[in-house]
């Protein structure tokens, strides 16, 4: 009702609507269920019923759902917006109509999680089969997808069994829970015949089950793969096939040692072929330099990179990415000096992320012309930073700045009347210090 005018008629017909009605019948409440369901707008159906085949009390992480809705298809494209932050409004809005419930809460306050409330999942996931063309596998019964079937959500069981069924070809999209009971694993000939495979998300791989062949899925668009344990190298056929997806446009892996060592294993950077179609990668493993396949991604416009340990500067080797518009960089760089930024240097970037760059000494100088889109910057938990660079006041268009766990000498340069560079600072209409 919130969305809803202000006006008596307006309420009038809401008073003398049954569907409004609630009592102890679950009739009843299915109707108010598909009262609130119905008032969606039809761009926000697709996404709500995708989220309604999650598994039941799934947190779903914010940045990885919208991922999945763009690779969908779900989000459009509007002249002059970024695509992922249309899909943060999709998102937004079905939290405002508590169609999503916020999960968990980062300590800025933003959104980290959301999941779906068990009634409506419940009331939805029959309508997801019918208006998508999803289905959800939980492991209890016995299950084969329909013919009809193009977007595959499963949990446990005997996946080993889905994934040989005659229509899994047919499949789309297929994305995989594991339990606490049960490790994932992907084996030939699983994913050899995905000829449709658009979409691909493994929440967990464990082992040396790590190589997944998918020569065959040309259409992939996205490929999400967290490989958090028992990876001893990273395959080379594995990477061979991420490169003839011409179309995959996201990508993250997590390579880690054996067993409960999740210590990031150090990877040849040569290794990972990566298709100039990406938009979107997350990187956490060691690689002390950045892959030379990365230096002709255009298209690049979200990076993450955690525990790469880089021996060369990311800041120079990144700056003439022309649409690169978010850059996370944690544990990321393990020299002393970052280089400064020239005029044009980082065209598009309106994020920059730097948490826990330990031996972080100095920042180079910031020309006029660099970093003109700049918006918002955190740096966390850099105890050798001496000072901000020299320039940085000429970053007109940043509009928050966040420091934390900074030392001392750092935070008393900015200090009012006191330090020597809270000039450089004073521009910026929100600061938050921790």
């Amino acid at each position: 009702m919130s969305r809803k005018p202000l006006t008596p008629m307006e309420w009038r017909r809401v008073l003398e609507d049954p569907d409004w009605e609630v009592n102890d019948s679950g009739h009843n409440v299915s109707r108010v269920l598909s009262f609130s369901y119905n008032d969606l707008p039809l761009h926000l159906k697709s996404c709500f019923l995708y989220c309604s085949l999650f598994p039941e009390d799934y947190l779903i992480q914010r940045k990885r759902l919208i991922n999945l809705w763009i690779a969908e298809g779900f989000v459009e494209s509007r002249p002059g917006k970024v695509i992922e932050d249309v899909a943060d409004k999709y998102l937004e809005e079905l939290l405002d109509r508590s169609m999503l419930l916020v999960g968990e809460v980062g300590n800025d306050g933003d959104v980290y999680s959301c999941q779906v409330h068990d009634l409506l999942r419940e009331f939805s996931i029959p309508m997801a089969k019918e208006e998508i063309s999803g289905e959800f596998y939980g492991g209890k019964r016995n299950f084969e997808p329909s013919e009809t079937t193009r977007r595959l959500f499963t949990v446990a069981g005997n996946v080993t069994q889905i994934l040989k069924n005659r229509h899994m070809s047919r499949v789309c999209s297929l994305l995989v829970f594991p339990d606490n009971n049960w490790n994932l694993s992907f084996r030939e000939p699983l994913i050899h015949n995905f000829k449709r495979l658009r979409v691909l998300y493994a929440d967990g791989i464990y082992k040396q089950d790590v190589p997944i062949t998918l020569r065959d899925a040309v259409h992939l668009r996205l490929h999400v793969l967290e490989v958090k344990w028992g990876m001893r190298e990273f395959c080379s056929e594995f990477s061979a096939s991420i490169h003839k997806m011409h179309q995959l446009i996201s990508l993250a892996i997590w390579a880690a040692h054996e067993q409960m060592d999740r210590t990031p294993a150090l990877l040849d950077p040569e290794v990972l072929h990566l298709p100039p179609s990406l938009m979107l990668l997350r990187l956490k493993m060691q690689l002390q330099r950045i892959p030379s396949s990365l230096s002709s991604h255009s298209r690049l416009a979200k990076l993450t990179l955690m525990s790469t340990s880089l021996i060369e500067d990311p800041i120079v080797s990144l700056r003439s990415f022309p649409n690169l518009s978010y850059l996370y960089l944690e544990k990321a760089y393990t020299g002393k000096h970052i280089g400064g930024c020239s005029r044009g240097s980082f065209p598009s970037l309106r994020n920059l992320v730097i948490l826990d760059l330990n031996q972080w000494e100095e920042w180079g100088d910031i020309e006029v012309g660099s970093f003109p889109c700049l918006s918002y910057l955190r740096i966390y938990g850099c105890l050798k930073l001496k000072m901000l660079p020299q320039g940085f006041q000429r970053l007109v268009t940043l509009r928050h700045l966040k420091f934390s766990y900074m030392p001392e000498v750092f935070m008393n340069r900015l200090k009012p009347h006191e330090g020597a560079d809270p000039f450089k600072i004073q521009h910026i209409p929100l600061i938050n210090i921790t």
